[in-house]
């Protein structure tokens, strides 16, 4: 069963769960944190509590990841600065300062796997998001409006995500699909401004992310 949770001290948008009380979450706080968390399930939900330890993630090249979350097409990616990286995919300034690691999509995903989201201004995947509190996002996002303002059914939508996998959306070559992780990671309170405006999609299930390089501060992505 998957679970989207908040939990005070991080973020965890999803964590596979099964059994009862007492059983055990394997989620993320953030995308490069993997930790374990017991459940409380008595509350109808789960109500996580992280364990006493936690151990990081190392994101070497080479390394294969479980991640969601958003993703972008690599080629725009190529020859930016951190500052430029910042603007394109909507950090704050200073997000990516310590540097960050891109990953590249091993696989193709199914429709189920991912969320259309737009372009990198809608922050969060939803149009103004960043004016609008995150539990009010949900009917602002890219696949909620293509439902209420374009009239979409669940099949039509399903379908059009098929037909971008594979062609927008790829593993292979300049436009592969890569992940950006900042090397300063999440915290309570952390601001996401519209973007530049560069093709994103959200992955919502764990899917497996190669590490395929890591941007020093004062560096450039110069990678395929």
């Amino acid at each position: 069963m998957w679970l989207e949770i908040d939990y005070a001290g991080g973020r965890v948008e999803w964590g596979f769960w099964c059994g009862g009380e007492g059983s055990t979450l394997v989620a993320s706080i953030r995308p490069e944190i993997d930790c374990t968390w017991d459940c409380d399930t008595s509350y109808g939900w789960a109500a996580a509590v992280p364990e006493r330890s936690m151990m990081a993630t190392v994101l070497t090249p080479g390394s294969v990841h479980q991640l969601t979350g958003f993703c972008t097409q690599a080629l725009p990616l190529r020859g930016k600065s951190l500052n430029e990286l910042e603007d394109l995919l909507g950090y704050r300034r200073g997000r990516l300062a310590a540097g960050a690691t891109i990953l590249f999509l091993e696989k193709l995903p199914t429709p189920d796997d991912i969320q259309l989201a737009g372009y990198s201004y809608f922050s969060d995947g939803a149009v103004g998001g960043h004016k609008i509190a995150p539990a009010d996002r949900d009917p602002y996002r890219m696949e909620s409006l293509l439902k209420s303002e374009m009239g979409w059914s669940d099949a039509h939508l399903r379908a059009q995500k098929q037909k971008m996998i594979g062609t927008k959306i790829v593993i292979s070559g300049f436009d592969r699909l890569a992940k950006v992780i900042p090397t300063t990671g999440h915290s309570a309170g952390e601001e996401y401004p519209p973007g530049k405006g560069i093709f994103q999609v959200k992955v919502v299930r764990p899917l497996s992310f190669r590490v395929k390089g890591v941007i020093a501060p004062g560096q450039k992505w110069l990678g395929d």
